[in-house]
């Protein structure tokens, strides 16, 4: 017998349900033109970089930093309502490292073995706070799903469909057992892997930009990297795209960035379908977005640290977004109701909060259920 026989190599098919949620973002996200040439074209008005990116481009080393991953505790304020199982935590608390928490669906294709759930449902009343750590309450399976709000049915559905688009669809392995991250696998949003892929890039970069938040560039990266031009994280589309007339400035690589916008970031003619670069390019896009906030803001009345964030995640496409939003006397709703603004801040936000389940940490005092329910409240 051959050697990889022995194996026994078989081809798992994710459930059906999970492909059927995946074909139906797919199809969403292509008649709704949410993203087709439109996520990632910066504004013509974008103020030139330094030349410090492009030298630091020049001088890239050869060795690239490691994955990293930071694991913390997602805590949740909770005034519980008393049942048997609670009764019984007293008695047996969990360890001191783990919180107790409000019991979510868990959509990520790991599990959540980090995060201490508890074994049975909890009947409870949320209580407002703008931790940062704070995923929206799901309640739970015996309760009547109509008592959700509609943002938050909205939010289940939109972190519903991309989670299982991100997942394997397909898998090679030794048995029919679930593909774990990092495994072979084929995915039709790619995004999510490319991050997970990339994180000692990003954190790395991170260290020249400290008002941007590697996570900023994370959840924007993960958003950019399922375009629809780019299914399943292949290039191939893309660069046969760019040599057919009038295309050859189109967006590209996991950043989706166009070699006109790069040259003004500094990039040069720097490859961007290198993941690297890629990186480097949406720290110096965010940036702009940054400083173009502190040119715009007012210092008598600034803007809070969730609305600096909600508006860097519209920067990754460029500073209108910036601009539009201080015409518009910072109008949320307004901001919201422009062009494809809501969508592509409600794709930034559930890769961020998938990124908080992962490990990564979104620095100061954001009120995150603020931020959620402002932009998936917008019809």
């Amino acid at each position: 017998m051959p050697w990889y026989g022995s194996m026994g190599i078989s081809i798992a098919v994710r459930q059906a349900l999970k492909r059927v949620a995946a074909i139906s973002l797919l199809i969403l996200t292509i008649f709704s033109s949410s993203t087709v040439g439109v996520l990632s074209e910066a504004s013509g008005e974008s103020a030139e970089v330094s030349d410090g990116i492009a030298t630091k481009h020049g001088a890239k080393t050869e060795t690239a930093s490691q994955p990293q991953r930071v694991i913390f505790t997602v805590e949740v304020s909770l005034t519980p309502v008393p049942t048997v199982a609670e009764a019984e935590l007293k008695d047996n608390p969990p360890p001191a490292r783990h919180q107790r928490q409000q019991e979510w669906d868990c959509w990520l294709p790991e599990g959540c073995d980090e995060i201490y759930l508890e074994s049975s449902p909890i009947l409870a009343t949320p209580v407002p706070t703008d931790s940062v750590t704070v995923m929206p309450i799901a309640l739970s399976e015996d309760q009547d799903e109509d008592l959700k709000p509609t943002w938050l049915r909205r939010y289940d559905i939109y972190q519903q469909f991309i989670t299982d688009a991100s997942e394997p669809l397909l898998q090679l392995s030794s048995d029919a057992a679930p593909a774990q991250e990092g495994e072979p696998g084929i995915r039709l949003l790619h995004g999510r892997a490319d991050v997970q892929n990339n994180a000692g890039h990003i954190l790395a970069e991170g260290q020249d930009y400290p008002d941007i938040p590697p996570i900023l560039v994370a959840a924007a990266i993960a958003e950019q990297a399922s375009d629809v031009e780019r299914l399943f994280g292949v290039d191939a589309l893309e660069k046969a795209a760019l040599t057919l007339p009038g295309l050859e400035n189109m967006s590209i690589g996991i950043a989706q960035l166009r070699p006109e916008e790069a040259l003004k970031l500094g990039l040069g003619d720097a490859n961007l379908f290198d993941p690297e670069t890629a990186i480097q390019g949406m720290f110096a896009k965010i940036n702009l977005g940054s400083l173009r906030i502190a040119e715009l803001d007012d210092p008598l009345d600034p803007l809070t640290l969730t609305e600096r964030y909600m508006l860097l995640s519209l920067a990754q496409n460029g500073t209108s977004e910036v601009d539009e939003y201080f015409a518009m006397g910072g109008d949320w709703e307004s901001i919201l109701t422009q062009g494809n603004n809501a969508r592509v801040m409600r794709y930034f936000l559930v890769h961020l909060d998938w990124l908080l389940l992962n490990g990564w940490e979104l620095p100061g005092d954001v009120a995150l259920d603020t931020w959620r329910e402002t932009v998936f409240s917008t019809p």
